[in-house]
């Protein structure tokens, strides 16, 4: 005899009751979000800076100031929008 399982009886290791299923959705949501900023945004002006890389040198970037820019342009932003736009009413 076959056994069919049904979604109920699904062990999944992610909790499915009210908050769990809301903070992984708002993790996942999020998580979509930085990564379509990373495509859309921050990777186009990156590329520009690699292929420019004078402008760093004639604005005195020094290492610490260039990691500072990668986590402005890749966490500082993306972060806050992606937390307005997930909490937003008009989902």
């Amino acid at each position: 005899m076959t056994h069919v399982m049904t979604r109920d009886e699904n062990t999944d290791d992610v909790e499915r009751s009210g908050d769990g299923l809301a903070k992984q959705g708002f993790v996942e949501r999020s998580a979509h979000l930085l990564a379509l900023f990373s495509l859309a945004v921050a990777q186009p002006l990156l590329d520009l800076l690699t292929r420019h890389g004078e402008f760093l040198v004639v604005h005195r970037f020094d290492g610490g100031d260039v990691l500072v820019l990668l986590a402005v342009l890749l966490v500082a932003v993306p972060a806050p929008l992606s937390a307005a736009a997930i909490s937003s009413p008009w989902q």
